[in-house]
């Protein structure tokens, strides 16, 4: 038979209700009964008290309610439920019928407000592009300024200039698109880096070895220098700074064409000999919309093959002096690929003219 949880006494809860106090209030005089009720420290330890007798009463209850039902079984007595209760248990029901039936019809109502609310709210505007430089760019720019000095093979990173630097460019780049700042801070780290290599001494001076006997200096032409033909391709970035596009530079076409002299013109004083194009060096470090701007800024042609073209369609003119032909380009060793671009290019002029 279970027995009777036992409940909690006055003096019990007198007695944690001033444990309570005595914790909140440390060093403070022991509390009157009325003080502890006031601070609501009675109902705190009683209601801690009763924790774990609530769980034993909810059991007792449920023992001696199956021992009422045993009784009942044994003495062979039915439960029965007053009418009165089954006729309220009934108007319940019904109510609660028909509130489900006009609940749901209500909740099938809002639903279709909502679809048709959504249905015509505007799509949301696209999220702003990132500004700035984030976490991963200022990562991506710390890697790129220690590469720097490993590549020269310095172990002393100043990583407290590049610190001041990046917060200068953060504050300077904070309103241009990410990628942007990005590009334009990768330039400026990567000048900083170059410029704080340490200058390596000259290698020691060691006296050169005795000359051989002279020879009689035997001229070799540039284009045998130069060997066949062979394309050596770079890809390098624009030399304007405000531009950030890419230039496939074929280094042994530019060399035939500044290097190796040519017949370029017939003056009356006789042949006058030039290499192909005289241009400066930005010329050929510029991408096809640099080079196109007019002059200073550009040239006024698209590439290499443009400015011969050029050429070739002036000596065509009528009262040119110039003197280029096809066999001038063979001359300096251009192979067929080259002689068909030229040709490509040399419709540009014809329809200019």
């Amino acid at each position: 038979m279970a027995e009777v949880p036992h409940m909690p006494t006055k003096p019990e809860i007198l007695e944690k209700a001033i444990e309570l106090f005595m914790y909140d209030n440390p060093g403070a005089p022991t509390p009157e009964e009325y003080e502890l009720k006031e601070g609501n420290y009675w109902l705190r330890a009683r209601d801690a008290l009763m924790t774990g007798v609530r769980s034993e009463l909810e059991s007792y209850l449920a023992y001696l309610q199956s021992e009422v039902d045993t009784t009942l079984e044994a003495l062979g007595i039915e439960r029965i439920v007053p009418e009165e209760r089954i006729t309220e248990l009934e108007d319940k029901l019904s109510a609660l019928t028909e509130h489900y039936k006009t609940t749901k019809t209500r909740l099938a109502e809002t639903r279709e407000e909502l679809r048709r609310i959504e249905e015509k709210k505007p799509p949301p505007p696209p999220p702003p592009p990132p500004m700035g430089l984030g976490p991963d760019e200022k990562k991506r720019l710390e890697d790129s300024f220690r590469r720097v000095f490993e590549e020269a093979g310095v172990t002393r990173i100043p990583m407290a200039s590049f610190r001041d630097e990046l917060a200068g460019l953060q504050e300077d780049l904070k309103e241009e698109e990410r990628t942007r700042a990005f590009r334009l801070a990768y330039k400026q780290i990567v000048s900083l880096a170059r410029s704080l290599l340490p200058v390596r001494p000259p290698p020691p001076r060691v006296a050169p070895p005795a000359p051989p006997p002279e020879r009689p200096p035997v001229a070799v032409p540039m284009v045998e220098l130069l060997g066949p033909r062979r394309r050596v391709i770079e890809v390098v970035e624009c030399w304007n700074p405000d531009c950030f596009n890419e230039v496939t530079l074929d280094r042994d076409l530019m060399r035939r064409v500044t290097l190796i002299p040519v017949i370029k013109e017939i003056t009356p004083r006789g042949a006058r000999y030039e290499p192909l194009l005289a241009f400066p060096t930005r010329f050929y470090y510029m991408c096809e919309k640099c080079r196109l701007l007019p002059s200073p800024k550009g040239f006024g042609y698209r590439s290499i093959y443009d400015a011969l073209a050029f050429l070739l369609f002036e000596s065509r003119s009528s009262g040119k002096r110039l003197a280029i032909t096809k066999g001038t380009f063979t001359a300096v060793g251009l192979d067929q690929e080259d002689l068909r671009n030229i040709q490509a290019a040399e419709a540009r002029w014809m329809v200019g003219s």
